[in-house]
């Protein structure tokens, strides 16, 4: 698996007079098939503050201009499948405070049909909330 990035959401912008919790909310976005677990990406975030939409869809356009370089034809696949408009729909719906780990069962997976190896985007949150705002 593939690191793509890492980031601290809001880190830089946000400022708290409450005590710093260190990763509070934690999670990843990874693209993945079920033949080769190596050719697959991942983004990860660990922060005191839940990223936001905004921050959602910045590290899942990272993941989808990485994968286009590096395995076009799973890109294709899964452009052709819906499964990165999928993917966007799932983040711009959450809620204003974001999702949970327990309301998504901790993983989120967006699959393409069988014939397509198993390939799918996964939404895992660890701990904490994802994917605030309006």
């Amino acid at each position: 698996m593939k690191k793509v990035a890492s980031w601290a959401a809001a880190e830089i912008t946000k400022e708290s007079s409450e005590e710093d919790d260190g990763d509070k909310h934690r999670g990843r976005i990874q693209i993945q098939n079920n033949t080769n677990l190596k050719a697959g990406l991942t983004v990860s975030w660990a922060s005191p503050y839940p990223p936001s939409k905004a921050d959602g869809l910045m590290a899942l356009k990272m993941l989808e201009t990485e994968l286009s370089k590096v395995n076009k034809k799973m890109y294709k696949r899964l452009k052709q499948c819906g499964a990165f408009d999928r993917v966007i729909r799932f983040i711009k719906n959450a809620p204003v405070d974001g999702y949970d780990n327990l309301s998504i069962r901790e993983n989120k997976s967006i699959t393409c049909p069988s014939q397509y190896n198993g390939e799918r985007i996964d939404i895992q949150i660890f701990k904490g909330r994802a994917f605030v705002g309006y």
